[in-house]
């Protein structure tokens, strides 16, 4: 026990989980906090965060996002996508309907892939205006990056509400080649191009 924060009346407090990796999930007639599970995902890997996270969802399954923040965020090794945490926590019984709207909060810089801006589209009525401004942002980013590229004309237009909340800024619009080969009307691609496309750039593919 860590004489700080340990005590043999409280084996378990809140502030030494994080310490002790080899802390195993509460055995029967023990009981943690929320920000206790949280902690203790921190430095698990394998078997050990499903051992937290079945423990967690046994007596807090409202905890959900928070434990998505230790999962993508805290962990220093084996980090998760948000996609993938969500699919994992919902697997669970984790209640997940507050989750973009607290990675916006608490994590700003989170790296999205397209499979978390999919798993956004189930949250998007219910999400705060600022969480979709944020994730507005945050594809078209995702968009204009190497990756973004792999966006074909179905993904975006699956994808609309997001990018079509807001209209980018100058520096945030997407390379002309995004607007390449979608397979949308004359009408759309033209729409698209204005309100998205940096035409600063080498417009040679629009050609």
């Amino acid at each position: 026990l860590c004489g700080r924060y340990c005590s043999p009346a409280s084996p378990r407090p809140l502030k030494c989980l994080s310490a002790h990796p080899l802390m195993s999930p509460p055995q029967e007639g023990e009981q943690y906090r929320p920000l206790q599970f949280a902690d203790a995902l921190v430095p698990c890997e394998g078997d050990e965060v499903d051992a937290w996270l079945s423990a967690a969802a046994a007596v807090f399954r409202g905890c959900g996002s928070r434990l998505l923040m230790a999962l993508v965020r805290d962990r220093k090794t084996g980090r998760m996508g948000i996609s993938e945490a969500v699919t994992i926590l919902r697997g669970k019984g984790f209640f997940m309907s507050d989750v973009f709207d607290c990675v916006a909060n608490k994590f700003e810089d989170a790296p999205l892939v397209a499979p978390d801006f999919n798993e956004a589209l189930s949250h998007w009525t219910n999400l705060e205006l600022k969480t979709r401004d944020w994730l507005n942002k945050k594809f078209f980013h995702f968009w204009g990056s190497s990756a973004g590229a792999a966006l074909d004309g179905a993904a975006l237009l699956r994808l609309r509400v997001i990018w079509a909340h807001r209209n980018p800024t100058r520096r945030s619009r997407v390379p002309c080649d995004r607007a390449c080969g979608l397979g949308w009307s004359a009408e759309e691609t033209v729409a698209l191009i204005r309100d998205c496309v940096d035409t600063d750039g080498d417009a040679l593919s629009l050609a």
